[in-house]
């Protein structure tokens, strides 16, 4: 077999297209690296924004189910405590009786509105009425709520789960529906104080602190400077909300219980047995109450929280508009 000639130009060429093939090997190589690197980074991010929003965002959450507790709520206090509910000095005015959660609000309108009792149960009060305390040198109105759930068992709990008190508004607004959570219905003037401003918070309750019926269990201290502005005669509507927590075991997808920080009692939340009833101090009675001072860790968590939740509440479930 004679040798066959190869010229040098046919080397070069080989050569260079060789060359060509291995850049242009790694080249896909070094890019397919990048875009699977990206893909893990894209992923991540994902999985990461994803466990976040699946955390709810809450706002306070109080537990009052042991004696003396005590937590604030965007400036109020919410003091596990016991007064004689409807004497001379706690008169009631809003009786609320409904399940597997209620609210209502205070009215002189005779058809009764949401979950109201009425008759002698709720009717309209005037910010005359109501009577300052003094506690660590701030002024607040007192007011005192009496649950009435069971005397034993899971359902001995409760929540309140909103707060909204107006001044200024109608005696006899009759709105079948919960109030506006601002100041836009005339019928219930300017709102003063909302328990879920900015978060959606909870105040978790054992109605066997206290004495029985007719023995509140917990006080609601409002500064009066919200109420700034507003004269004697004008009237005070408080509208609030129970049993949004429901039953909690320890178990997701409860967002409060042992899975926690704050671990609640287990038990029935939800409102299942009589009336709950809130009534107003028109003598000085609470005294003075030592709140709390968070720790920098609770502080640092709580900005976590804060800046994650971007001042969104997630909405309960049955929570009335």
């Amino acid at each position: 077999m004679g040798l066959q000639t190869i010229e040098v130009d046919d080397v070069i060429r080989a050569s260079a297209l060789l060359d060509f093939r291995r850049a242009t090997s790694e080249t896909t190589d070094y890019w397919s690296r990048r875009i699977k690197m990206k893909s893990y980074r894209t992923i991540s991010a994902a999985a990461i924004l994803i466990s976040f929003t699946a955390i709810p965002c809450w706002g306070a959450i109080i537990d009052l189910t042991a004696a003396g507790n005590t937590g604030t709520i965007n400036g109020a206090i919410y003091q596990q405590g016991e007064a004689n509910a409807g004497t001379g000095v706690f008169p009631a005015f809003l009786g609320i009786q409904a399940s597997p959660t209620e609210s209502g609000y205070n009215t002189n309108s005779p058809a009764g509105v949401l979950d109201d009792k009425t008759g002698t149960f709720t009717n309209a009060i005037t910010l005359g009425q109501l009577s300052a305390t003094v506690s660590g040198g701030i002024s607040y109105y007192t007011f005192a709520l009496d649950v009435h759930e069971n005397n034993s068992g899971a359902d001995r709990y409760i929540s309140l789960d909103e707060v909204r008190v107006y001044v200024g508004g109608s005696a006899t607004v009759n709105l079948n529906a919960a109030p506006p959570p601002d100041s836009s219905n005339s019928s219930f003037g300017s709102m003063v104080y909302r328990m879920d401003a900015g978060a959606d918070s909870t105040v978790a309750l054992l109605s066997t602190l206290s004495a029985g019926s007719g023995h509140s269990d917990m006080y609601l201290l409002i500064p009066t400077t919200d109420f700034a502005g507003h004269a004697s005669t004008e009237q005070v509507i408080l509208y609030s909300h129970f049993g949004d927590l429901g039953v909690l075991t320890g178990t997701p997808p409860n967002p409060v219980g042992t899975n926690t920080s704050l671990a609640l009692p287990d038990g029935n939340y939800d409102t299942t047995a009589t009336h709950e009833e809130w009534s107003y101090q028109t003598l000085p009675g609470p005294g003075q109450v030592t709140l709390p001072t968070p720790e920098p860790a609770s502080m640092a968590v709580w900005a976590l929280g804060l800046a994650l939740c971007g001042g969104w509440g997630l909405r309960r479930r049955f929570r009335a508009a």
